[in-house]
């Protein structure tokens, strides 16, 4: 029997609140727990504006701007959400790596 389940990834989706010239501020963690995280470049006339997809089950008030932290088989990667669309089925979440 092949293992192959629906969510194999990990990844965290988060937003700083609070921030002020001293400080980065605070973590606030929207999702934490199973996801799947797929390539996926889309582009907007021409331009590439996400380079990664995730898919993550529920209906979550994940936002363009916050942050993220995926980890498969090949590492971790860090994360901006460049776009989402929430249903009933989940949430995809767009982004691009901002490094390692």
């Amino acid at each position: 029997m092949v293992n192959n389940p629906r969510f194999p990834h990990t990844c965290k989706v988060y937003r700083m609140t609070a921030p002020t010239p001293f400080s980065a501020g605070t973590e606030s963690v929207i999702y934490e727990g199973e996801c799947r995280k797929y390539t996926n470049t889309s582009k907007f006339n021409e331009v590439v504006i996400s380079k990664y997809g995730l898919s993550i089950p529920g209906t979550l008030p994940i936002k363009v701007g916050d942050l993220l932290t995926v980890t498969d088989v090949t590492g971790t990667f860090n994360g901006s959400v460049v776009e989402v669309s929430a249903g009933n089925l989940g949430t995809k979440v767009f982004f691009n790596t901002t490094g390692q």
